[in-house]
Formats: structure tokens, C-alpha cells, sequence
């Protein structure tokens, strides 16, 4: 099963890769190249259309060559690199113009059927964002670009068609997670075997029912979690 993590700047998602590859050995994490490609370049909300350009048709190109047989998992994909587009065309960044995001929409659509399911870490029960030198700690930054990416989920939840870049027999589920690496992988327990494989069908592509009856379980996990106030963890 190919699987993506996704979400904004200080969302949690190298430590919940970390966890997942204990949980299941199985996988192969596939490590991104475009981060060369950022290396003393401007990024985050100082990029540029070229650069986001560049980064896109990497991110898109990584996808390609696997298939639902091959247990990979990549941090980041074309749907992260859209989700910043968008908060710079939001914002009037120079460059991010509507044929830019049009262009952009269409190579992450062709991209999304090569990915089988992208686990979106939310800031959800998050600290503080910490500056370790490499992300963008900008709060309002981060928060907005965190709410796109929530604006993408709630959109989903109603559809995959409903969403430009998704086509409704052919793309990946998205699926929120949130809360301590534990509490996460549990939540993403929910949709993988004990082996990485799928619940549901054979293509490893879940049913949106299925995806309404699992979710549940995960609002009430929420729920709970916020309740209790329990602890949260270090992020990236």
C-alpha cells in the first residue's frame, strides 16, 4: 500500500512516521529529494511559483513508480505542495496566478491515483511551535495553512468529487489524525492491518461508508483525549 503523511509546519509528522515504521517494518520510508531542491532557497510562505513548481513535479514524479502491492510510505506529497500554492495565491503571492493553480490542481489529480491513503497530522492537540531552525514557526502561518488542509478534509468528507484535484473511483482516502504517536497510530490502526495491508477492498481503496463509520471512532477518541487533557507530544 502506497501511504502519504501529510499536514502543516509543526504537525507531528516525521515523529509519526518514526512510530509507524516500528508498528510496521514492513514499509519503506521513501525520503523526498525536493529538499535538496529548498536547501538555501526561500520556502514556506517566502517560496516563489518557480520553486513551488519544481518542488510539485518532484513530489508528483516520487509517486510514480510503485504500486498498491509495494508497502512504501512518503512524508509529504503533491497534496502538501498544493495546500501552500493555495495559501500563496490566498494571499496574493507575485506568480501565483489562476493558470498557475489550475495547472497545479491537474498534476496532483493525475498524481492522487498513485497514492492509496494520505494520513493528514492536524495541530490538533499540539504544543507550542518550537523553532529548531528548519520549519516555519510564523503561528498565523502555520495556523492558516493547517486549516486549508482541514478545509481539504471537511470537503472530502463529502465526497472525493466534490474536491478539483480527486476523482471519486480513483484517488486515495484522506483521514485526519491527531493527538500523542500512540494515540495515532491507534488511529491509524483503525484502516491498516496488523500486516500494512488494507481494511476494505482488495485494491486497498476504502469504501466512504467505511470511512463515516471509522471516523466516528476517532471523534470519540478525540473527544475523550480532550477531555482527560492528556499530555501532548514533542513535534516537528
Amino acid at each position: 500500500m502506497r501511504i502519504a503523511v501529510s499536514g502543516c509546519a509543526a504537525s507531528g509528522k516525521t515523529t509519526t512516521i518514526q512510530h509507524f515504521i516500528q508498528k510496521w517494518p514492513n514499509y519503506t520510508l521513501i525520503n523526498s529529494d525536493y529538499r535538496k531542491l529548498i536547501k538555501d532557497k526561500r520556502h514556506s510562505k517566502n517560496t516563489t511559483a518557480k520553486l513551488q513548481g519544481e518542488i510539485l513535479d518532484i513530489l508528483c514524479s516520487e509517486c510514480e513508480p510503485y504500486t498498491p502491492s509495494q508497502n512504501v510510505i512518503f512524508d509529504r506529497c503533491p497534496l502538501d505542495n498544493l495546500v501552500y500554492s493555495m495559501w500563496c495565491y490566498a494571499n496574493n503571492v507575485k506568480g501565483f496566478t489562476d493558470k498557475f493553480i489550475e495547472q497545479s490542481i491537474l498534476k496532483v489529480k493525475k498524481s492522487m491515483q498513485n497514492l492509496d491513503v494520505i494520513f493528514i497530522c492536524t495541530r490538533d492537540l499540539m504544543p507550542p511551535i518550537e523553532d529548531n531552525g528548519i520549519r516555519e514557526i510564523d503561528p498565523k502561518y502555520v495556523e492558516e495553512t493547517d486549516n486549508i488542509f482541514k478545509a481539504i478534509l471537511a470537503k472530502y468528507k463529502k465526497g472525493a468529487e466534490t474536491l478539483p484535484f480527486m476523482e471519486k473511483d480513483n484517488s486515495p482516502a484522506i483521514i485526519d489524525i491527531y493527538g500523542q504517536p500512540h494515540e495515532r497510530i491507534a488511529q491509524i490502526a483503525l484502516y491498516v492491518t496488523e500486516d500494512g495491508g488494507m481494511y476494505g477492498d482488495e485494491h486497498s481503496l476504502l469504501d466512504l461508508d467505511k470511512i463515516a463509520e471509522m471516523e466516528k471512532l476517532i471523534r470519540d477518541q478525540k473527544e475523550a483525549l480532550q477531555q482527560e487533557k492528556m499530555p501532548i507530544f514533542g513535534s516537528k
